[in-house]
């Protein structure tokens, strides 16, 4: 389905500016996209779940037209969920080298 809007353009009004604007239309299209929200939301869904190929495959079958590649930088845009739990507050390590190709010794051995 093709749905054609009419949007007005705007022009910068500081003098010697060549910047032009267009409307937003709020709830239908987002900034620099070229299809509406709905279908972006059902790619994201669906990309979220199979990354890639498969992903792709499930577009397709939605009548969405999708390559593998742009299913991945649609998942890459897709912004992180927030943070669940507490964030630790002391992080420690393990065994670690002071020196390069330098070892600590095993636990239970001598030096």
């Amino acid at each position: 389905m093709t749905v054609w809007v009419r949007v007005r353009r705007l022009v910068c009004p500081t003098l010697n500016c060549h910047t032009t604007f267009r409307e937003q239309v709020p709830g239908v299209l987002e900034r620099y996209q070229r299809r509406t929200t709905h279908p972006t939301v059902q790619e994201r869904s669906v990309v979220r779940e199979l990354a890639g190929q498969a992903g792709a495959r499930v577009l397709s079958a939605l009548s969405i037209q999708l390559s593998r590649h742009s299913a991945l930088v649609c998942l890459l845009r897709t912004p992180a969920p927030p943070a669940v739990g507490s964030v630790p507050t002391v992080l420690s390590v393990d065994d670690f080298a002071l020196r390069r190709r330098h070892r600590p010794p095993q636990r239970g051995t001598t030096c």
